[in-house]
């Protein structure tokens, strides 16, 4: 009896962007690299942003302008990490 992820997995297998994963060889290091970069850009927001309530980082500016200004950054990561698989 074959299970739903087998059936699913089989499904997604079938279908033409698998096929173009398949042969560009050049897509999946692409996309690696994105999800990557996009770990590394939440991660460093987040730290500088702890590095200023710690009071060691940009200790002259209020939360909400370091908010103001890694906010955007921090989604626009999230968003874009969203989109590219990793599939290692």
């Amino acid at each position: 009896m074959e299970s739903v992820i087998e059936s699913l997995v089989s499904a997604l297998s079938a279908t033409a962007l698998s096929g173009f994963l398949a042969r560009v060889h050049w897509i999946i290091p692409l996309l690696q690299s994105v999800h990557l970069v996009c770990v590394s850009v939440v991660m460093a927001s987040v730290l500088f942003m702890e590095l200023h309530i710690l009071g060691i980082f940009a200790t002259q500016e209020s939360v909400a302008t370091m908010r103001q200004r890694f906010l955007p950054w921090i989604w626009s990561a999230m968003a874009t990490f969203a989109v590219s698989p990793d599939s290692s």
